[in-house]
């Protein structure tokens, strides 16, 4: 079973064209199962009032939709935080105002988005392309509970690899061995889950309380954990803001987002980050009008 996720931008309302609601929190979830897909449509519910969910939804992606309504800061936010994360799949409802559109989203990657009716949408999507990448399994972490009868469970994404019943793989940044005692994904129980599922994992090794959004479970050994992070970080165009040693700021990674201080490519948190060489990040000035700042690559 292939799995395909998008994260739905601009106008919202129309992910209940896509798909069935499910879980509501400052990210809402609709889902929706074909013969041979499963597809999840992912809306941050809580902005504009919060940045933070709209960077995890897009991390959470392998695709956009963007409905254009209107052209304001929050769609102007949206772009930004979409190119910066380099999200270089999607589709556009430019809902009569192509022009308009064009002409926002120049220079950026949004300009390689198909510009589509809704009727059209619908029909592509049933076609499209689900993206799977391959290596050590790699599952993004955005909610963990107890249930009663099965234990500690976590929903993610698998973002790479192969994730498969009683694998004993490891918890970061805590560095906690876990085995995985069973997977689900649209409800149904499954072996195993190929990138890029969305699952909830029933976990043996840890509880509940113990997992934050962010988290990762991936093999034995594959991530590094720190409170120091050497970053390459550019600043992006539309931030007008100075990246000042003494300011406050916030470093997504994966979804991942805790305060950090700047001191050249040094940025330094409080808790430890889970991380790979090479991971893009991105980081956050929460007190300023733009506040994705910019974004860099982890060396």
């Amino acid at each position: 079973m292939k799995s395909i996720n998008f994260v739905v931008l601009g106008d919202a309302s129309v992910a209940g064209e896509f798909g069935k609601k499910g879980s509501v929190s400052d990210m809402t979830f609709y889902e929706r199962k074909s013969s041979d897909k499963i597809f999840a449509f992912i809306v941050p519910s809580s902005f504009p009032e919060k940045v933070q969910p709209l960077v995890q939804a897009i991390a959470l992606s392998e695709y956009a939709i963007v409905n254009v309504k209107a052209i304001d800061k929050s769609l102007g936010e949206q772009i930004v935080a979409l190119n910066e994360m380099k999200m270089e799949k999607g589709f556009i409802i430019a809902n009569g105002m192509d022009d308009d559109v064009r002409k926002i989203i120049k220079s950026t990657v949004l300009e390689k988005y198909e510009l589509v009716t809704l009727d059209e949408l619908k029909q592509k999507i049933e076609n499209i392309a689900d993206i799977s990448v391959d290596g050590p399994v790699k599952t993004l972490i955005d909610a963990a509970f107890e249930v009663k009868g099965v234990g500690t469970v976590a929903l993610g994404v698998v973002r790479r690899g192969t994730m498969k019943k009683h694998d004993e793989l490891e918890l970061f940044p805590q560095r906690k061995v876990v085995q995985v005692r069973s997977i689900q994904m649209h409800d149904d129980d499954v072996e195993e889950a190929v990138s890029p599922a969305r699952v909830g994992v029933a976990l043996k090794g840890t509880v509940a309380d113990e997992i934050s959004r962010g988290d990762v479970i991936a093999a034995k050994d594959s991530m590094k954990t720190g409170n120091e992070l050497k970053i390459k970080f550019g600043k992006s165009a539309f931030y007008k803001g100075t990246i000042e040693p003494s300011s406050s700021y916030h470093l997504c990674v994966g979804l991942q987002i805790k305060p950090v201080r700047i001191n050249g490519d040094i940025f330094v948190a409080d808790k430890p980050f889970a991380y790979e060489t090479g991971e893009r990040c991105l980081v956050l000035d929460l007190n300023s009008p733009m506040r994705i700042a910019g974004s860099g690559i982890v060396l």
